[in-house]
């Protein structure tokens, strides 16, 4: 009888610890639900705040054409073309404020050196060519000096090259 009841003990034994190892299991396996839903949460809410797909036009001026990725999100504005390694030879960022602004620009944490073209009502208003790289503290600031309501940044110097000058015209496909 007592080789029976030390069965029995051992076999209740097995039942507990094996009821604790099910809960120890279902306890990791929320804890992981919780952190798989709030990242997913957190990629949502980053989502809603103006992280979109990128959406590119191609823009003229005079007869340049250039492939500009458009910018109208602050998020991306204040991203712009900083940390990229580089820009191809007629590409473009292109940023559409939809009204017109005093606006500034800097060259916080770029790897490549820029000309940016501050445009009002499809028309150049200002150039600042061949723009130095700067860290994450830039000193310098490039403003629009009067109202603008786009910047065109390209790689610097191409304004030049290519005979880009303030009043000429910048026509983006629609």
């Amino acid at each position: 009888m007592g080789l029976i009841k030390f069965k029995h003990e051992s076999h209740k034994f097995s039942l507990t610890f094996f009821r604790k190892i099910i809960v120890l299991f279902a306890i990791l396996f929320f804890i992981c639900l919780v952190i798989f839903f709030n990242h997913l949460t957190l990629e949502q809410a980053a989502i809603g705040n103006e992280v979109k797909i990128p959406v590119y036009k191609t823009a003229k001026i005079g007869s340049q054409l250039i492939n500009v990725e458009l910018v109208t999100t602050s998020a991306a504005m204040y991203q712009g073309l900083s940390n990229r390694p580089n820009l191809c030879p007629d590409c473009g960022m292109l940023f559409d404020f939809k009204n017109s602004y005093n606006l500034e620009f800097v060259m916080r944490d770029m790897l490549f050196p820029l000309d940016i073209i501050f445009i009002k009502e499809h028309r150049i208003i200002k150039i600042a060519a061949n723009l130095p790289p700067e860290g994450q503290n830039p000193k310098i600031i490039y403003s629009s000096d009067g109202l603008a309501d786009q910047v065109l940044e390209l790689n610097a110097n191409y304004t030049s090259k290519s005979g880009i000058k303030v009043g000429d015209e910048v026509l983006v496909q629609p």
